[in-house]
């Protein structure tokens, strides 16, 4: 008897092992640290249950859909619920898309089981059998399932597919499209299935399709290594893209418009994270802590913005504080309970300063937190209430530069959103991508998020512009106000 109940014990070990082990993995990618005092909520818009201190360390169960909350408890299991991921650090590998998502509220019912990021609803249905999705990005289709694979075209965003089948890892589809207009192998994180359907439900397939002729790598400027594949393919697009903007018609209506029902022609609001709240952007310009060398023309630009009741480039705000996401900018959890309890900051500083522009850099720290929908549907409605409001966005291209741990991809990937929603608005990007690629280190700090800076008070013009990132992103955005006001007539 006992040895059958010793047997019985060791099989279900044994069954349980890999479980376990998986849950074990999962628990230590999933580590963080807390970087502030928080409230942990019920959830996400629910009561304050607790609050956890500052370097807390934790584990992140789930998230919410948009990523900008998490499901924690602390290491030593006294706090449960839920906090904003903003506060949060945790291990750079581990992206936020991977973190499954859950609606469980802490005392309620708890959430079903098998929520997860990619499974939506508003792909396609599948008929016969077939599984089907929808392209969240656009993607380069490839001959087999890895990047070393040449592409044989691309497909573009929003585009349904029918899914043909998976690698065995699940990180790869055969896929083509519902017309028929394109056959092959996409990276299935950029995929959202029909609802339902699991990874493990696509049958594993080996399928090679036939290559195209393998593109050369594209060097693009003084990049220290080359580039192929994905990278090299939008690198050459955001090459191409001018660094200041052409001020199209629809820009100087929007400015003028909102210019003719009471906005302050001379208030930009700045849009972003550490990088804007930094002195260093802006900043020292408002002060008089520069010198133009050769630029002398952008003077009365920064006496135009300087001199009206509010000085647009001292004046951070809370739509430019560090921590901020595309998601924290809309959200009215976010708001400063001293100018707008219970507005999201974005809406906040339209109604309280009353701007004409706003001036967009957000990406950077979004691209290591939440996934490309997220960012596009946040962007996009960042973009959409200036618009509605008649404050003109000028959206910023973020930097990128080669890492052996992080590729340079997503950030690119990012960049090509922006300029998506840029076309669909028709408004002005500076493109801070192509600007600093002759920089120094891409012009940027080896944390792979902020601009280089030369640690001086004081902004030089004169030479400065081709060391320092923060320097020339300066220098970018007076050409862009300067070509503004030239096109505004104002």
């Amino acid at each position: 008897m006992f040895e059958k109940t010793k047997l019985r014990v060791l099989v279900i070990i044994m069954l349980l092992l890999p479980i376990l082990t998986l849950w074990t993995q999962a628990q230590a990618n999933l580590a963080g640290t807390t970087i502030s005092i928080l409230n942990v909520r019920a959830n996400p818009d629910g009561s304050i249950l607790n609050q956890i201190g500052v370097n807390v360390p934790v584990l992140i169960e789930g998230r919410n859909q948009f990523g900008n909350w998490v499901l924690m408890h602390s290491a030593d299991n006294a706090i449960r619920g839920w906090v904003a991921t903003r506060f949060i650090r945790w291990q750079d590998e581990v992206a936020i898309e991977t973190i499954p998502v859950t609606t469980e509220v802490i005392g309620g019912a708890p959430a079903p089981a098998n929520t997860t990021a990619v499974e939506v609803s508003s792909a396609p249905v599948a008929t016969s059998g077939e599984f089907t999705g929808t392209t969240i990005s656009t993607l380069n289709v490839r001959s087999g399932d890895g990047t070393s694979n040449p592409s044989i075209g691309q497909i573009a965003v929003n585009v349904n597919i029918v899914i043909e089948g998976r690698n065995q890892a699940g990180d790869w589809f055969l896929m083509h499209a519902a017309d028929g207009s394109i056959r092959g192998w996409v990276s299935s994180r950029y995929v959202k299935r029909q609802s339902g359907v699991a990874i493990s439900d696509i049958p594993v397939v080996g399928a090679v399709i036939a290559p195209a002729e393998p593109a050369a790598p594209v060097v693009i400027a003084d990049a220290s290594e080359p580039l192929s594949g994905d990278e090299a393919a939008l690198a050459a697009q955001l090459a191409s893209i001018p660094v200041i903007p052409n001020i199209s018609g629809n820009a100087v209506a929007i400015y003028r418009r909102g210019i003719e029902q009471g906005r302050d022609s001379q208030h930009f609001i700045q849009i972003g994270d550490s990088n804007s709240a930094s002195q260093a952007y802006l900043g020292l310009l408002g002060q008089g802590n520069y010198t133009l060398g050769s630029f002398g023309y952008l003077q009365p630009t920064i006496e135009f913005f300087a001199s009206g009741g509010i000085n647009s480039f001292k004046e951070k705000q809370q739509t430019a504080q560090s921590g901020n996401l595309t998601t924290t900018i809309i959200d009215p959890i976010f708001a400063d309970p001293r100018f707008c309890p219970g507005t999201a900051p974005l809406d906040c500083e339209i109604n309280r300063t009353n701007p004409s522009i706003a001036i967009i850099y957000l990406g950077a720290a979004d691209r290591q937190t939440i996934d490309h929908e997220t960012y596009y549907n946040a962007m996009r409605t960042i973009v959409d209430r200036l618009v509605a409001n008649n404050v003109l966005p000028i959206l910023t291209l973020m930097p990128t530069k080669p890492h052996p741990q992080r590729p340079e991809l997503k950030g690119m990937e990012f960049n090509m959103i922006m300029l998506e929603i840029a076309r669909q608005y028709d408004i002005p990007v500076i493109n801070m991508w192509a600007a600093v690629r002759n920089l120094p280190e891409n012009g940027m700090q080896n944390d792979l998020l902020h601009f280089t800076y030369s640690g001086s008070a004081y902004l030089n013009f004169a030479g400065g512009e081709n060391q320092w990132g923060y320097t020339r992103w300066n220098l970018e955005v007076l050409k862009t106000l300067y070509a503004l006001r030239q096109a505004a007539g104002v």
